[in-house]
Protein backbone atom coordinates (compact mmCIF):
# COMPACT_ATOMS: atom_id res chain seq x y z
CA UNK A 1 0.00 0.00 0.00
CA UNK A 2 1.24 3.36 -1.12
CA UNK A 3 1.04 6.24 1.96
CA UNK A 4 1.46 10.06 1.28
CA UNK A 5 1.09 12.91 3.23
CA UNK A 6 -0.33 15.67 1.29
CA UNK A 7 -0.60 19.03 2.73
CA UNK A 8 -4.79 19.79 3.69
CA UNK A 9 -6.44 21.32 0.37
CA UNK A 10 -10.39 22.37 0.06
CA UNK A 11 -10.70 19.18 -1.35
CA UNK A 12 -9.61 17.19 1.10
CA UNK A 13 -10.78 19.26 3.78
CA UNK A 14 -14.58 18.20 2.53
CA UNK A 15 -13.27 14.46 3.17
CA UNK A 16 -11.93 15.49 6.58
CA UNK A 17 -14.91 17.04 7.25
CA UNK A 18 -16.86 13.91 6.13
CA UNK A 19 -15.00 11.74 8.44
CA UNK A 20 -14.61 14.05 11.39
CA UNK A 21 -18.71 13.84 11.92
CA UNK A 22 -18.44 10.40 11.37
CA UNK A 23 -16.23 10.22 14.43
CA UNK A 24 -18.63 12.95 16.12
CA UNK A 25 -21.92 10.56 15.47
CA UNK A 26 -20.17 7.37 16.10
CA UNK A 27 -17.57 8.23 19.37
CA UNK A 28 -16.40 10.68 21.86
CA UNK A 29 -13.31 10.54 20.36
CA UNK A 30 -13.52 13.89 18.51
CA UNK A 31 -15.03 15.64 21.82
CA UNK A 32 -17.61 17.42 20.09
CA UNK A 33 -21.00 16.71 20.74
CA UNK A 34 -22.43 17.98 17.27
CA UNK A 35 -21.12 17.59 13.75
CA UNK A 36 -19.31 20.47 12.67
CA UNK A 37 -20.26 22.26 9.94
CA UNK A 38 -17.45 23.40 6.91
CA UNK A 39 -16.39 26.73 8.11
CA UNK A 40 -15.56 25.07 11.48
CA UNK A 41 -13.62 22.20 10.07
CA UNK A 42 -11.76 24.92 7.94
CA UNK A 43 -11.09 26.70 11.60
CA UNK A 44 -9.56 23.74 13.10
CA UNK A 45 -7.68 22.31 9.15
CA UNK A 46 -6.19 25.92 8.15
CA UNK A 47 -4.85 27.74 11.54
CA UNK A 48 -2.90 30.23 9.50
CA UNK A 49 0.36 29.62 11.51
CA UNK A 50 2.68 27.26 9.49
CA UNK A 51 4.26 26.07 12.63
CA UNK A 52 0.79 23.83 12.76
CA UNK A 53 -0.11 22.17 9.71
CA UNK A 54 -2.42 19.32 8.61
CA UNK A 55 -1.86 16.74 6.46
CA UNK A 56 -4.53 14.70 4.06
CA UNK A 57 -3.25 10.88 4.26
CA UNK A 58 -3.60 9.33 1.01
CA UNK A 59 -3.53 5.48 0.35
CA UNK A 60 -3.30 4.12 -3.14
CA UNK A 61 -4.69 7.12 -4.25
CA UNK A 62 -7.59 7.58 -2.22
CA UNK A 63 -8.41 9.99 0.66
CA UNK A 64 -7.82 7.41 4.39
CA UNK A 65 -7.27 10.39 6.85
CA UNK A 66 -5.69 13.49 8.43
CA UNK A 67 -3.06 14.07 10.42
CA UNK A 68 -2.29 17.50 12.19
CA UNK A 69 -0.56 19.84 14.58
CA UNK A 70 -2.83 21.65 16.77
CA UNK A 71 -1.76 24.82 18.97
CA UNK A 72 -2.07 23.50 22.35
CA UNK A 73 -2.86 27.05 24.29
CA UNK A 74 -2.75 30.55 22.56
CA UNK A 75 0.30 31.37 25.34
CA UNK A 76 4.23 32.15 24.27
CA UNK A 77 5.21 29.82 26.69
CA UNK A 78 3.43 26.55 24.76
CA UNK A 79 4.76 27.74 21.48
CA UNK A 80 7.03 24.64 21.37
CA UNK A 81 4.28 22.17 22.55
CA UNK A 82 1.67 20.61 20.42
CA UNK A 83 -1.58 18.30 19.76
CA UNK A 84 -1.26 15.64 17.85
CA UNK A 85 -4.26 14.91 16.04
CA UNK A 86 -4.93 11.61 13.65
CA UNK A 87 -8.38 10.61 12.65
CA UNK A 88 -8.83 7.46 9.97
CA UNK A 89 -11.72 6.08 7.98
CA UNK A 90 -12.36 2.74 9.68
CA UNK A 91 -11.18 1.12 6.08
CA UNK A 92 -8.00 2.07 6.89
CA UNK A 93 -7.70 1.04 10.61
CA UNK A 94 -5.13 -1.79 11.27
CA UNK A 95 -2.88 -1.45 8.37
CA UNK A 96 -0.52 0.74 9.96
CA UNK A 97 -1.08 3.88 8.73
CA UNK A 98 -1.62 5.53 11.98
CA UNK A 99 1.89 4.69 12.79
CA UNK A 100 3.11 6.31 9.82
CA UNK A 101 0.90 9.15 10.39
CA UNK A 102 2.23 9.66 13.99
CA UNK A 103 5.76 9.03 12.71
CA UNK A 104 5.45 11.98 9.79
CA UNK A 105 4.32 14.58 12.30
CA UNK A 106 6.91 14.04 14.65
CA UNK A 107 9.27 14.01 12.37
CA UNK A 108 7.93 17.38 11.06
CA UNK A 109 7.29 18.87 14.44
CA UNK A 110 11.10 18.04 16.08
CA UNK A 111 12.18 19.67 12.14
CA UNK A 112 10.55 22.91 13.57
CA UNK A 113 11.84 22.59 17.42
CA UNK A 114 9.03 21.56 19.09
CA UNK A 115 9.35 20.30 22.52
CA UNK A 116 6.74 18.41 23.13
CA UNK A 117 3.80 16.81 21.65
CA UNK A 118 1.25 15.08 23.06
CA UNK A 119 -1.86 12.85 21.37
CA UNK A 120 -5.32 12.17 23.38
CA UNK A 121 -6.51 8.97 22.10
CA UNK A 122 -9.70 7.15 23.26
CA UNK A 123 -7.55 5.05 25.90
CA UNK A 124 -5.67 8.23 27.51
CA UNK A 125 -3.62 10.96 26.97
CA UNK A 126 0.15 10.32 25.58
CA UNK A 127 2.82 12.16 25.10
CA UNK A 128 4.41 11.85 21.48
CA UNK A 129 7.71 13.04 22.02
CA UNK A 130 9.70 14.95 24.07
CA UNK A 131 12.99 16.97 23.85
CA UNK A 132 15.44 18.79 26.03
Amino acid sequence: MSIEFVNMNETYAKDALALYNAYVLTSTATFSIAPLSRFEMDDLLFTGLKRFPSFAIIADGEFSGYVMLNRYKPREAYDQTAEVTVYLDEFFHGKGIGSMAIAHIEAFAKEHEFLLALLQTSHGLYQCFHQT
